[in-house]
């Protein structure tokens, strides 16, 4: 709600349905749904060339129809809002017009951006074949200033035939307009080419480079062209090749690319020269059973790859099903196995293979069980470009496809084919589709997907077909994080020196510290581990809030309660706002402060019921003791001043050893706590390179059950590598890891070694927090760059 988009025209979705009981498959009703798109501060009239009506749909009874208009003509930097209302064609009946966004009237449901044009600028415009290049892309506004209110997706081609590109990048609030695709651009091969940046949606906005100078390198890799056939079956019936195969019967490839024993390999490092080359698959063989129930088709390819093989019956000639991905990088032999084939029949087939740049090469054929192959031109029935997805600034990957009808889909996606413990299902049907995968649920490793579908093909429900397809995503495609230089933390007793000598003038300079004297010495404020969202009518934890905190207009992060309703946000000194929202109660808003560096954004929030219509008198005076105890530190602070000050000149007046007494308690205490302050527990722990004492953001923490022998939680550590999770009194193991990077447990108490793995032990006291510092070092072969980092923003869309 309230968000941007590029479009000038929008597509509005709602659902429609009829309670009405007599309706059935054989008793069906016409319905229709009438949107009206107006401007922020017009009024809903229902009537004229605001109200558009979407097309007639046939509703039989069962489950409510997903209808949609695409809404055109909207103008540059307005704000609209929208509403939908169902029309019973057959009987004239309307229902009450709904209202998108549940926001008031003066809040925009969606807005159109100013952005008119998009520019395009380059690093180096002189390089060599194999090197990086950053590219800066902005969205301009009429006035050629950078827009902020972009929320397009951009694409990138290239003159150049043999090219790595960044990849499609979706703008967010976060990216203010300008993004660097930091070394996401390599060129292949010697020439001068260019680059152009463009919208998806909205091809006016576009922008090329000036021309880039690639230099071929010193001494190219050139393998030496070999022939070899395509298709070269071992056993069972002669395949024969399908309609415009990939390379074809026979021709001529590139032999492997020759490698040396002890160097990395592609996945390893991507960006050496032998693996900057275009995938070619060549060598397939295909054998089938003596069953016909099923065949094994290898392959090989010039580089490391990995594969997957889609493949359906000839005739009607749909790619339906799909192979595992592989779960290991090689050359030579890939196999795949075809199971539940069907006798005397034919089936096309399509090969994807996969380097570990992202690069990827395709080849189409076919073979028979026992029938002719018919000539066709295939069609998926689930169509995935390999490289379309898109990124984003909030660690998230957008996976936009079509299907050959409409389908309803489900997304599995995890580190490899074996593992692929994360979903995501969409909701409604039809043809084309966009789920999200998020990164944060990927351990570091390719991301490896398979898509599921119900596809109707035809007319009828009887004619719905279960369609599969698979995908990978190089790791070396995925944003990464890198290592940030801070300081680990020093020991407490190097201040304990200084602060003995310098207590006294520190209390006269410094008299707000002394608060922390009489009247906090006995029972001073704690800063709490987490705050609790709970229902302020019934005083019970809320499940599943929605928790953000932004600065400013920034999303920093968010958290969904759990069955205690806890949460807590680690964050720097600064102003914040959190926002909790939860479909059975009001949206909560409010501003907090942090007073230190790294302090906790966790106070406990009463969320008031959207059926209560009044704040009882208990929760008011419940309220207004909270805002008391939020303040009793400075109201301390005014006490322990003056009673200080008091003690001062009464010594000064009356000399008297009580009086000296008096103000060296003051001191003293004033003392121990400046030095409890150096060693002040933290909520939250931290991951640091054991080598440099550089915190690590982006490591994944696994923290796991002793007793159950399972893993409870995992987290990525933020860009200042710290880490927090909210757990009950018991013991735990505590793990972390990073590509580049490996736990050891040098320099650390209490770690034991599970089957070859190392954990760090810890005991989690009633009312204490994880906040173990966890030290990684760098492998032996690691470069030791800085690596970049990049997150994801799920952007509002003006759909219901």
């Amino acid at each position: 709600v309230g968000g941007f988009t590029q479009e000038n025209a929008v597509i509005l979705k709602a659902s429609l349905f009829d309670p009405d009981p007599n309706i059935s498959p054989s008793n069906t009703r016409r319905l229709r749904a009438e949107f009206e798109v107006v401007l922020v501060g017009e009024s809903f009239t229902g009537t004229g060339q605001n109200v558009r009506r979407g097309p007639v749909e046939i509703f039989d009874g069962s489950a409510p129809i997903i209808t949609q208009i695409n809404a055109t003509g909207l103008i540059k930097g307005q704000d609209y809002k929208w509403r939908v209302r169902a029309e019973n064609v057959d009987d004239g009946i309307f229902s009450e017009w709904v209202e998108f966004g549940n926001n008031s009237t003066s809040a925009a449901d969606f807005r159109i951006s100013t952005a008119e044009d998009l520019s395009i600028a380059t690093n180096k415009t002189n390089v060599d074949i194999g090197e990086t290049i950053t590219l800066t892309v902005d969205a301009r506004d009429g006035s050629n200033l950078i827009d902020p209110s972009y929320r397009g997706t951009v694409n990138f081609t290239s003159t150049a035939g043999a090219v790595i590109l960044p990849a499609n990048y979706a703008y967010s609030a976060g990216d203010a307009g300008t993004h660097d695709f930091t070394n996401e651009l390599i060129f292949l091969e010697a020439g001068t080419f260019t680059v152009t940046a463009t919208d998806l949606l909205d091809s006016a906005l576009s922008d090329t480079t000036v021309d880039i100078t690639v230099n071929p390198p010193a001494t190219p890799p050139s393998p030496t062209d070999t022939p070899v056939p395509s298709v070269s079956p071992t056993s069972g019936p002669t395949p024969t090749t399908g309609p415009s195969p990939t390379p074809g019967p026979t021709s001529v490839v590139s032999s492997p690319v020759p490698t040396t024993p002890g160097d990395p390999t592609c996945q390893e490092d991507p960006l050496q020269l032998k693996c900057l080359v275009p995938v070619e698959i060549y060598n397939v063989r295909v054998d089938v059973a003596d069953t016909n129930d099923q065949a094994v088709i290898c392959w090989d390819t010039n580089i490391e790859t990995i594969g997957y093989i889609d493949y359906g019956l000839n005739d009607p000639g749909i790619y339906t099903d799909s192979t595992d991905v592989e779960t290991a990088y090689k050359v030579t032999d890939h196999c795949q196995t075809l199971t539940n084939l069907m006798e005397d029949s034919a089936y096309i087939f399509k090969i994807t293979a996969t380097a570990p740049t992202s690069l990827y090469d395709i080849y189409e054929s076919a073979f028979s069980t026992g029938k002719e192959i018919i000539d066709i031109i295939p069609v998926a029935c689930i169509e995935v470009n390999p490289n379309s997805y898109v990124l984003n600034d909030q660690n998230t990957v957008e996976l936009p496809f079509t299907t050959a009808g409409e389908a309803n889909c489900t997304v599995f996606y995890g580190s490899n084919a074996d593992q692929l413990d994360y979903t995501y299902a969409e909701e409604g049907q039809s043809l084309s589709h966009n789920l999200i995968m998020d990164l944060d649920n990927v351990q570091g490793t390719d991301l490896v997907y398979k898509i599921e579908c119900s596809v109707l093909i035809g007319d009828s429900e009887e004619d719905y077909t279960s369609c599969e397809a698979n995908g990978v995503i190089p790791l070396f495609k995925l944003p990464e994080t890198g290592e940030v230089d801070s300081e680990v933390g020093i020991p407490w007793w190097l201040a304990l020196l200084p602060a003995t000598g310098v207590g006294l003038v520190n209390l006269i300079s410094y008299p707000r510290w002394i608060l922390y004297a009489i009247a906090w010495i006995k029972d001073r404020k704690k800063e709490q581990a987490w705050g609790v969202i709970y229902d302020a009518k019934k005083n019970t934890p809320v499940i599943f809030a929605s928790v953000k905190l932004y600065q400013g207009n920034k999303f920093i992060k968010e958290v969904i309660t759990g069955r205690e309703g806890k949460y807590g946000f680690v964050a720097n000194q600064g102003q914040y706002k959190i926002i909790v929202d939860h479909p059975d109660y009001d949206t909560y808003i409010e501003d907090v402060t942090i007073e230190k560096e790294e302090g906790m954004a966790a106070r406990d929030i009463a969320l008031r019921s959207r059926q209560a219509e009044n704040v009882n008198k208990k929760q008011v005076d419940k309220n207004w003791r909270e805002k008391l105890r939020e303040n009793l530190s400075k109201l301390n602070s005014i006490l322990v001043v003056v009673g200080f000050t008091l003690s001062v000149i009464i010594t000064i007046i009356s000399p008297s050893l009580y009086n000296f007494i008096v103000i060296l308690f003051y001191v003293a205490q004033f003392i121990i706590l400046f030095l409890l302050s150096l060693r002040n527990k933290r909520h939250w722990g931290y991951v640091y390179n054991v080598a440099t004492k550089g915190r690590i953001p982006g490591a994944f923490v696994r923290v796991f059950s002793p007793e159950e022998n399972r893993q409870l939680d995992v987290q990525m550590s933020d860009k200042e590598g710290r880490y927090g999770f909210l757990l009950e009194e018991g013991e735990y193991d505590v793990s972390a890891s990073k590509m580049g990077y490996q736990f050891t447990g040098r320099d650390m108490k209490n770690v034991v070694s599970k089957d070859g793995n190392n954990f760090l032990h810890t005991q989690i006291k009633k009312g204490q927090s994880m906040n173990n510092p966890i030290g990684l070092e760098p492998n032996s072969n690691s470069t030791g760059a800085v690596e970049s980092t990049s997150s994801s923003n799920n952007q509002p869309r003006a759909f219901t």
